[in-house]
C-alpha cells in the first residue's frame, strides 16, 4: 500500500509541476511550435509558409492537437510533457511488474517520477518527455515480444520503434539490433500460432518498422522530391559534431558556412540536397583527423551521463558549465543507472534471460547513435525511465522463471 500510495502522490506531484511551471520556450522550440500551430489552424505541418522539412511530424503533431484540443497557451504544453512523463514511467512500471513485486515496482516508479532531471524537462516545449514516452513503449513491447515470440508483440514492438523514428530518427538505428534480439528469442508456446521461426520473427518486426515510416517518406517524395525520412538538419547536425561538442550558434558555425558556400558556388550540381553535402563534409573531415573525432566521440559519451539541467538554466537557477554540489551528486546518480544497466547484461548472459537485454540495448544503442553524432545531457532523459527500470532490475530482480533448469 505504502508504494501505491508514494506513486499515486507523485504523479500528482508531476501534475502541479505542470501547472505551476508552464512550460517554456527555449530556442529549439519555435521549429515544434510553428509547425503544431499550423496544423491546429488547418494548415497542415508547416513552417513559416513552407512544407515541415527542418523537424520529424510526430511531436508538431500532438501539439497541433493539444493546440486544437486545449488552446494554444504554455500550461497545455507542460501538460502534454507531463502526460508523457508520466505515461513513460508507467510503461517502464509495466516491464519492472514482469520480475518484480507491486510494492518494489512503484516505488521506484515513483522515485523516476520525480527524478529532477526528467521532472523539470517537462516544463520546456521540447521533445523529450514526449521521446521518452516513445522509448518506453517499444521497451514494453520489444521486452513482450522477445519473451513470447508472439507476432502481435513484435508487431507491436516494430511500429513502436517506427513512431519513436517519426519522431526522431536517431532511435531508427536500433532495429537492426533489436529484429536479432526478436529472432534469438524463445520460441512462442505452442498455443501461439505465428512467428516461431527467427528469420520470420525479424521479417514481422522490419516491416511494422517500415509501414510506420512509409507514409512519411511517401510525402517526403511527393511534397520534397525525395524518398526519406530524416529532418533536414541531420548533415548538419553529424558536421557540427566533427568539430565541437559546445556548439552555440548552430547557423554561425564557421565549417557550416564554409560547407554551404561550397556548395551554393557548385557542389549542388553533383549533392542537390545540402543536408547529403554535409555529410559528405562531415566524413571528409573524420577521415582527415580520426583522432579528433574520436575523442569527440568519448566526450560525448560522457556527456550523455551528465543529468540534465535546461529548466533549471531557462528560470535563472543553474549556469551550464559548472558543477555545483547538487549537480555532481546527480551525476553520481546517473553514472550508477548506467552501471546497472551494464550489469544486467552481465546478468543477462549469465543468465541466458533475452530479455533482460531489452533495456541496455535501448539505452547504450542510443547513447551509441549520438556519441557519433551529436549529444546534450538532455537527451539523456529520452532514455530516462528505460534507464532507471533496467537499474533496477540489475538490482533487484529475481531470475526469470525456469531460469535455474536451463
Amino acid at each position: 500500500m505504502s508504494g501505491r500510495v508514494a506513486l499515486v502522490a507523485a504523479a500528482a506531484a508531476v501534475a502541479a509541476f505542470a501547472v505551476l511551471c508552464p512550460a517554456l520556450a527555449v530556442d529549439d522550440s519555435p521549429s515544434y511550435l510553428g509547425p503544431g500551430r499550423s496544423w491546429a489552424t488547418g494548415n497542415g505541418l508547416r513552417e513559416d509558409g513552407r512544407p515541415l522539412e527542418s523537424r520529424l511530424p510526430l511531436y508538431p503533431l500532438a501539439l497541433g492537437v493539444v493546440i486544437r484540443l486545449f488552446g494554444d497557451a504554455p500550461v497545455t504544453f507542460s501538460l502534454l510533457n507531463a502526460t508523457c512523463h508520466v505515461a513513460a514511467v508507467m510503461l517502464a512500471r509495466a516491464v519492472l511488474r514482469r520480475r518484480l513485486d507491486a510494492a518494489t515496482a512503484d516505488l521506484a516508479s515513483a522515485a523516476a517520477l520525480l527524478y529532477p532531471p526528467l521532472l523539470t524537462s517537462t516544463g520546456l516545449v521540447l521533445q523529450e518527455s514526449f521521446l521518452a514516452l516513445l522509448l518506453s513503449a517499444f521497451f514494453y513491447s520489444l521486452w513482450r515480444a522477445v519473451e513470447s515470440g508472439a507476432a502481435g508483440w513484435i508487431a507491436a514492438a516494430g511500429a513502436a520503434l517506427g513512431l519513436s523514428g517519426l519522431a526522431k530518427v536517431t532511435s531508427l538505428p536500433l532495429a537492426v539490433p533489436a529484429a536479432v534480439l526478436v529472432a534469438l528469442g524463445p520460441p512462442p508456446a505452442p498455443r501461439v500460432p505465428s512467428g516461431a521461426r527467427p528469420a520470420a520473427r525479424a521479417g514481422i518486426f522490419i516491416v511494422s518498422v517500415f509501414l510506420v515510416l512509409l507514409p512519411w517518406a511517401v510525402r517526403n517524395h511527393r511534397v520534397l522530391g525525395r524518398l526519406e525520412v530524416t529532418n533536414s538538419n541531420g548533415g548538419h547536425t553529424f558536421l557540427g559534431g566533427t568539430v565541437s561538442n559546445t556548439i552555440t550558434d548552430w547557423t554561425a558555425l564557421p565549417e557550416y558556412v564554409a560547407a554551404r558556400q561550397e556548395w551554393i558556388d557548385g557542389a549542388r550540381s553533383s549533392h542537390p540536397v545540402l543536408e547529403h553535402y554535409l555529410y559528405l563534409v562531415a566524413c571528409r573531415r573524420i577521415a582527415a583527423a580520426p583522432g579528433r573525432w574520436l575523442g569527440l566521440v568519448l566526450e560525448r559519451t560522457g556527456r550523455f551521463m551528465l543529468p540534465a539541467r535546461h529548466w533549471l538554466v531557462a528560470v535563472g537557477w543553474a549556469r551550464m558549465g559548472t558543477f555545483p554540489t547538487w549537480y555532481l551528486g546527480l551525476t553520481a546518480i546517473n553514472v550508477a543507472l548506467f552501471a546497472g544497466t551494464a550489469w544486467l547484461v552481465v546478468l543477462a548472459v549469465r543468465q541466458r534471460d533475452a530479455p533482460l537485454l531489452v533495456g541496455p540495448l535501448i539505452v547504450f544503442g542510443t547513447q551509441a547513435v549520438y556519441a557519433v553524432t551529436y549529444a546534450s545531457p538532455r537527451y539523456g532523459v529520452t532514455i530516462g525511465p528505460v534507464l532507471m527500470a533496467a537499474a533496477v532490475l540489475a538490482i533487484v530482480a529475481p531470475p526469470a522463471p525456469g531460469a535455474s533448469e536451463r
